[in-house]
């Protein structure tokens, strides 16, 4: 039996958990001014269309639903227009989900437990090898999915059916932020039935907790189809958020998915390794752990559809991984509880109830310590240009001031790469939808036509700046990719267009930029990965 002093403390219990998001959010701090990178540019860049008037398909494409198009106006709208806004959003929901995480830990194992996985969650979900400082639309799935979660834990201890229509509501919304939300819908469906506290459920309740789900999730879903119908842009909502997700699942190549996948945990996991091995070694114990029980076997299930969730479509980016970071807490805090119980059996002091605590604390401050520089001592823009070197991120914002200033409200821009995030810092519109160029690389049947709609939008307005983007990750060209447009874009340049700067990425530490006379007689041209032309006059 669990001693009473901590166990059943819920005042020391709240104590130590806003000392827990206090600490996760002064750490968070750090990187509020963190440049944006091409994702968060591009999202950041729809949702302030979305402001204007302009909803998303039209103004941008990209196949992420439009929940977190809107969740990103929110910010914009409440915080300003700045990356620093974008990532005060991300904190307050980071916030929001360690209480959920908090909240459903404790159900599965117990308060202690709970509160070692809030404080492992919260550093895991800002960890470098997870991307964890940007606004990624994964960080929103794992609000909306816990949020589901813990009210349907709320409609078993009350049955009381609102708590169960908004859990339905959050797990459709955790799936309009990115589609591996949908994965998680099973789970809500596990925790609706499975986890209740009698051995058997009253299979007459059944068609009534079915309709009463399944209609919370497709409320979300029947307001933003009556948006885009209103609108007239069903189409391009059902394309862009469906359609396209299919081809864009198809491009890895079936034999190298098991390497994606042993090259995204590593990554993933390399800067915070102990956590990660205190997780696996926590899988493999509680497979094997007789005293089993029904939430045990929540966590067992939670573990696998989190893994399926970052499996979906086979891409293993490094920020796909925050939808695992939920179990592996989870498991961690299992872990870290069974070892203490074990080490301390034979301790009849209170001191062996704070045990896991202090286990917890040495590995929290080997992390930090071991990652000193990225929490405390370097700042933003250096971290932003080791990690995503040689992106030019941290560049990115005196391109865009340079743009502003020589330009005016009604000018559009061409950017021929992917870096909308110089069209949101700029605040200028873009000359063609396409903000994300490596969809026209990619080798589906719409390829060859997207890049001729692209060159309609572009020759239709001759945008008064081009911003050439020589990277191949701006561009993900594949070996049989179509490369017509490169081919126009050389012509098209040199007949309307004077080089006025540019940007190399020479280093981890180091950029140079060169503007008018200096970019014109630089030698090196070639390697620059940002090139601004400006059209002539003639």
């Amino acid at each position: 039996m669990k001693n009473q002093l901590i166990e059943n403390n819920n005042k020391l219990h709240l104590t130590i958990l806003i000392l827990a998001i206090l600490f996760i959010v002064i750490l968070r701090i750090h990187f509020i001014d963190f440049p944006l990178e091409r994702d968060e540019g591009g999202f950041a860049y729809i949702a302030n269309q979305i402001l204007h008037g302009i909803p998303p398909y039209i103004s941008g494409y990209d196949f992420k639903p439009p929940g977190l198009y809107l969740t990103y106006a929110i910010f914009i709208k409440l915080f300003g227009h700045t990356a620093a806004a974008i990532h005060t959003g991300l904190l307050l929901f980071n916030a929001a989900t360690l209480i959920l995480i908090f909240l459903f830990a404790k159900y599965l194992l117990g308060a202690i437990e709970g509160l070692i996985a809030t404080l492992f969650y919260g550093l895991l979900s800002l960890s470098p090898g997870v991307l964890g400082f940007a606004s990624h639309a994964t960080h929103f799935v794992v609000f909306w999915m816990m949020l589901g979660s813990v009210f349907i834990l709320l409609f078993h201890k009350n049955n009381k059916y609102i708590f169960l229509l908004s859990a339905g509501i959050s797990f459709g919304l955790s799936s309009l932020m990115k589609q591996p939300g949908f994965v998680f819908i099973l789970f809500g469906f596990i925790l609706l039935f499975y986890p209740h506290q009698s051995d058997v459920v009253p299979t007459k309740s059944y068609p009534k907790k079915i309709f009463i789900f399944i209609s919370g999730i497709i409320i979300p879903y029947l307001l933003v189809i009556f948006w885009f119908w209103k609108i007239d842009a069903l189409d391009k909502f059902l394309f862009w958020s469906f359609e396209y997700g299919f081809y864009f699942s198809e491009v890895i190549q079936k034999n190298e998915i098991i390497n994606q996948l042993i090259t995204g945990i590593i990554k993933a996991s390399r800067d915070f390794i102990s956590i990660w091995l205190i997780a696996l070694a926590g899988l493999v114990v509680i497979i094997f752990d007789k005293s089993g029980g029904r939430k045990k076997m929540i966590i067992k299930l939670f573990f696998i559809i989190s893994f399926i969730s970052i499996s979906l479509g086979f891409h293993f980016r490094p920020h796909y991984f925050v939808m695992i970071l939920p179990a592996i807490s989870i498991l961690s805090a299992y872990l870290i509880s069974r070892l203490s119980k074990q080490m301390t059996k034979n301790i009849s002091t209170n001191f062996k109830e704070y045990f896991p605590f202090i286990f917890t604390t040495l590995i929290i401050g080997f992390v930090i310590i071991s990652n000193y520089s990225y929490f405390v001592k370097d700042s933003t823009d250096k971290i932003c240009r080791r990690v995503y070197h040689p992106n030019p991120f941290a560049d990115s914002k005196l391109v865009a001031e340079y743009i502003q200033t020589h330009t005016t409200k009604d000018d559009k821009i061409a950017i021929l790469g992917s870096e909308p995030q110089i069209l949101f810092y700029s605040d200028r519109l873009s000359a063609s939808p396409f903000i994300f160029t490596y969809f026209l690389m990619e080798p589906q049947k719409y390829n060859l036509e997207m890049q001729k709609e692209m060159i309609r939008d572009i020759e239709m307005t001759s945008p008064k700046y081009l911003i050439f983007i020589n990277h191949p990750i701006s561009w993900i060209v594949f070996p049989n990719s179509e490369l017509f447009i490169f081919r126009w874009a050389n012509d098209y340049i040199k007949k309307y267009y004077s080089l006025v700067g540019l940007v190399d990425v020479i280093s981890k530490e180091k950029s140079i930029i060169k503007w008018d006379d200096e970019a014109r007689n630089y030698q090196n041209l070639n390697n620059a990965i940002i090139q601004i032309y400006r059209r002539e006059i003639k």
